[in-house]
């Protein structure tokens, strides 16, 4: 120690000329020169936070000062009440912080900096006292914590004041709750640890708004951004370093749950999908500010983690989290952790916890966070056997001391003993021991060693000891709970399955899956067991599957609950999938497969939904059907688990008797009521309950499709009325938004709103199907000489200029990616002009383009339009102008080669070049081929029969051709089925995730024949 005190004392020099130069009180820095060498000597963080801060650290003088006084007969040491009022210091300073601070922004900068300080200096002054044993550890980690407490609950009642002073408080002056896991819920915090936390609220609602601006916002926005700002505060590195490292990866659903939740999701959760580990974590918990709300979050959290019955699912939870941590000293090779190596710390808060959790649901006493409060409870109630807890409890808080030390040397989290290896330095490692033999008052660190091993050999043999006794008593138990599962198993098998197992082979294939699920068979063996029913390639496929799905479960922290009702659920679903009736299909069973386990990855962990499949038969069956139809479906569901709802009690079996005028207004009321509760302003949330909305609707659509209660043109109506109405609300949305910017696009006649959405292709022809993307054209109505009005809250912009933003932000809301993907894909290139036209044009400019600009397949697009949203008087003009434009008369053979030539310029563009696989819309008589027969006839026809353009879709085109005798009844019903056909393979080809149908003996009779109805009109017309 020789050299550190020399650098110690040149370093004391400097702190003093510090002092001198900023003119600080010297009397006490040189009355106790000796006491700080030796601190500095000892620890780089004292030495760095007093010369990086004299000011402070002179006022820190005389509380060091009062310490010596105090213990200054020998035997006494200083505790606990000794830092009570500096801690009040804090609370005071920011809250006059709050008053004189200019903006909001500055008060967290300026707030931050003072906490980060404030936790440095009195940091010191704890280590300062340890060093020279002024106080025992337990005192010292309570200091510790406590400093914590106050810095957490000072901060956050700083920055709660200043958001309430933005949104007005929570109703009821709801509190955030800020929960304390790990050693600060046990008030043993160490010196440089990180924390770990949790934040909840009591209720949802609004905040009551700014006195002035009426301004508020929901209290989970409000929670929320008080909850980062806290974060923010304590985890920020600044030039003064950081406060507290933050966890919040405890918090339910980890890292990918919300950072803040009312009590009632709290409750929920823990309830439904808390998991063993989550007991234990939670054990630990500890409100840091006090509120009126405490003992109703207390109540909601004891049930989950005590039972009222003596609880030994215990100890396999400890078994399996040892086993873990000591794979995980065995991998890294961590002997030299005072923490994580055999006999470590974490040992023995396992051995106090497993006997809390097997017995504190009787044993009141024992509800406790704190381990060595603990410890005095479970020895008081007679629960520690032979185990010496005196000893126990001595070298545990040896080994606490000995990870204080470590810490101390520099504010580092460690619990490594300082060893050689080739990564440390040399010099470093031995000054460190010299630190660390020193403090122990050992006379080398041999000694030093050999006592810390003896400590650790110790704690190893008490920790394996309650493992090993609760074994025997759990043996039995468990015997008896695998012989009553097995019984129930085998009653259930006699009345659910004995329906669909009725042959000895049936009942081998059954005991054969459940085999492969129960046991640890290996890969070959379970393919082996399935050979009779599948073929080798859909065998080993469903094997990947399912063990790749028990790892899931055995890994992912599965609850036990969940984990019971998976390893029920399995063995019926896989006979299920297996045992079907009628003919097997092995490339139809290996896409129901990959849909089915691609759900089951996704609900694993949560039970609700995993028993909704083990208690209803006929949810499981159902679900299997549609994954056998679709593995877009199944897609859908394991993205939005809440639609196995649907399967309870599924709408979609009834014939729907809506008319499609009540369909789209009950859609429109949905959607309205859907977005009832999202913010206008946060477009991130606007965009998601859009999105959700859609998938949530097209999926009922699709779940009734495939069930065959829908109608092919059925499909599409819906599919259309959906689109129309989402498009409906997004161009409400997208108004406010821009209006609210630039103000309104005004009229000569004062009206504002004149806008037109006008859909062609499909969208138009009331034809959509799941993957289409909407071709649009966007008019407008407003006076190209004038400009917004001054309400919005930017300068005014021309009309013209209003209504391109206006489209922008209407394509924005559809094409952004978000979590829940995108809404539609918006297709503009059907406008005046293409792509090099402007996104949205006057409807004088769009008339005169038809009128003197547009190519015939523009004209041929024509047909298939119409006015989806927009005012009676714009909806209007638009049809005036269709009519007009399709009712010229051309030159029937110089129409007929202009449609003829795109045709097949379409088709050596986008017809599929893969042998063996065929595009429906683009091979020779698809769906384009009708579609370009019809507008044919549309456009050289109307002129004489002007009626035949009142419709927009393709069948009932089809009918008034047939009206006007451009085709027969014959070539129109032939024209029609094939149509239907086409378009329903269409739906069949999308909702199995592809684009392409595989020809050959695969392709339905039904379908080539379509397919040959249409080529030889095609061919016949176009010759």
């Amino acid at each position: 120690m020789e050299k550190q005190l020399q650098q110690a004392s040149t370093d004391f020099g400097l702190l003093e000329q510090n002092f001198i130069e900023q003119a600080l009180p010297i009397e006490l820095l040189l009355r106790y020169e000796d006491k700080i060498v030796t601190a500095f000597a000892y620890s780089d963080f004292i030495k760095k936070v007093a010369l990086q801060y004299p000011h402070a650290f002179s006022q820190i003088l005389s509380n060091i000062n009062s310490a010596f006084e105090s213990v200054s007969t020998p035997g006494n040491l200083i505790d606990i009440s000794f830092y009570t009022s500096a801690h009040r210091q804090l609370s005071e300073q920011l809250s006059a912080l709050s008053d004189t601070a200019p903006t909001p922004q500055a008060l967290e900068i300026e707030a931050g900096t003072l906490v980060r300080r404030f936790r440095h200096i009195h940091m010191l002054e704890i280590a300062f006292f340890d060093i020279h044993k002024l106080q025992s550890i337990e005192t010292s980690l309570l200091a510790v914590s406590r400093l914590a407490n106050s810095i957490i609950n000072a901060a956050h009642n700083c920055l709660y004041a200043a958001l309430c002073k933005r949104y007005g408080a929570p109703q009821n002056n709801q509190p955030l709750l800020i929960i304390a896991m790990g050693k600060l819920g046990g008030n043993e915090l160490n010196f440089s640890s990180d924390i770990d936390l949790i934040f909840t609220y009591p209720e949802q609602g609004e905040t009551q708004g700014h006195t002035v601006s009426k301004k508020s916002i929901e209290h989970q926005v409000f929670f929320t951004r008080l909850a980062q700002k806290l974060i923010t505060m304590l985890d920020q590195i600044t030039q003064d370093a950081f406060a507290y490292r933050v966890d919040m990866r405890l918090r339910p659903m980890g890292d990918s749950g919300p950072l803040v939740l009312p009590f009632s999701a709290l409750e929920s959760y823990y309830q439904e999908q808390g998991r063993q580990w989550e007991r234990f974590a939670m054990q630990k918990m500890r409100i840091v500010n006090d509120t009126p709300y405490n003992q109703s979050l207390h109540d909601i959290i004891r049930p989950f983690v005590y039972r009222k019955y003596i609880d030994f699912t215990t100890i396999e939870s400890i078994r399996e989290m040892k086993g873990l941590i000591e794979k995980e000293v065995r991998r890294r090779q961590i002997n030299h952790n005072i923490k994580l190596g055999e006999g470590g710390i974490r040992e023995v808060e396992f051995f106090i916890q497993s006997l809390q959790l097997i017995h504190a649901g009787r044993h009141l006493n024992c509800q406790l966070s704190s381990i060595l409060a603990s410890m005095q409870a479970v020895q008081s109630s007679a629960l520690t056997g032979d185990v010496d807890m005196r000893q126990l409890k001595d070298d545990y808080l040896y080994l606490r001391q000995v990870e204080h030390y470590l810490q101390i040397f520099n504010d580092e989290q460690t619990q490594t003993l300082p060893h050689f290896s080739s990564k440390s330095d040399e010099a470093s490692v031995r000054d460190n021991q010299a630190r660390l033999r020193t403090l122990l008052g050992d006379s080398d660190y041999a000694q030093s060693r050999a006592n810390i091993s003896g400590c650790m050999a110790r704690i190893h043999l008490v920790f394996n000891s309650i493992v090993n006794d609760a074994n025997k008593l759990q043996a039995p138990s468990i015997r008896a709970a695998a012989d009553k599962r097995n019984n129930a198993s085998d009653a259930g098998d006699e009345s659910d399955t004995s329906n669909a197992v009725n042959t000895h082979a049936h009942s081998l294939i059954a005991d054969a899956l459940d085999d492969i699920w129960q046991l640890s068979l290996q890969k070959e063996e379970a393919i082996e067991a399935l050979e009779e029913q599948l073929n080798e390639e859909a065998a080993v496929i469903f094997i990947d599957h399912i063990l790749k799905f028990k790892k899931k479960t055995e890994r992912a922290g599965v609850s036990p609950r969940a984990l019971n009702s998976i390893n029920k659920l399995m063995p019926l679903l896989l006979c299920e999938m297996v045992l079907v009736e009628g003919e097997f299909d092995d490339d139809v069973f290996t896409d129901q497969a990959q849909g089915v386990f691609y759900i089951l990855q996704t609900i694993s962990g949560r039970v609700t939904y995993i028993d909704l499949l083990l208690e209803y038969p006929q949810v499981r069956h159902r679900l299997l059907h549609l994954c056998k139809k679709s593995l877009w479906v199944a897609q859908q569901i394991a993205q939005y688990p809440i639609l196995l709802d649907e399967l309870l009690h599924p709408l979609y079996l009834d014939k729907n008797a809506l008319s499609l005028a009540q369909y789209k207004d009950q859609c429109a009321d949905q959607l309205r009521q859907f977005m009832l509760r999202v913010d206008v302003k946060d477009e991130e949330q606007i965009m998601d309950r859009l999105r959700e909305f859609k998938h949530t609707n097209q999926l009922r659509i699709a779940a009734a499709d495939i069930s065959g209660t829908l109608a092919i043109n059925q499909v599409s109506d819906k599919l259309t009325l959906l689109a129309e109405v989402i498009m409906q609300q997004v161009i409400d949305l997208a108004w406010q938004q821009i209006v609210s910017l630039f103000g309104h696009a005004i009229l000569p006649s004062g009206e504002t709103k004149q806008l037109a959405l006008i859909a062609y292709g499909k969208f138009g022809g009331i034809e959509l199907s799941y993957d289409s993307d909407l071709d649009i054209v966007f008019t407008h109505n407003a006076d190209l000489s004038l400009s917004t009005d001054n309400t919005g809250t930017r300068k005014q912009i021309s009309n013209q200029e209003f209504y391109i933003k206006l489209v922008q932000r209407i394509c924005h809301i559809c094409t952004t990616k978000t979590y829940n993907g995108i809404l539609y894909d918006i297709d503009l290139r059907l406008r005046p002009s293409g792509n090099s036209g402007l996104l949205v044009s006057h409807i004088d400019t769009f008339e005169r383009y038809q009128e003197t600009d547009a190519w015939t397949w523009e004209h041929q697009a024509l047909v298939r339009s119409r006015v989806v949203v927009g005012n009676a008087s714009l909806a209007l003009k638009f049809d005036q102008i269709r009519h007009a434009i399709l009712c010229k008369q051309r030159d029937n053979r110089e129409l007929k080669q202009q449609v003829l030539e795109m045709r097949e310029k379409m088709r050596s563009h986008l017809e599929s070049k893969i042998p063996d696989l065929i595009d429906i819309k683009q091979t020779r008589g698809g769906i384009v081929d009708v579609e370009f027969m019809v507008q044919f006839w549309i456009l050289a026809n109307a002129h004489k029969q002007p009626q035949i353009t009142k419709w927009s879709d393709n069948l009932r085109l089809l009918e008034s051709l047939q009206s006007i005798d451009t085709i027969d009844d014959t070539q129109m019903k032939n024209l029609t089925n094939a149509y239907l056909t086409l378009r329903h393979a269409t739906h069949r080809v999308q909702l199995a995730n592809r684009k392409l149908v595989r020809g050959g003996d695969k392709l339905s009779k039904k379908l080539v024949q379509s397919l040959k109805d249409v080529q030889h009109v095609f061919d016949t017309l176009f010759g």
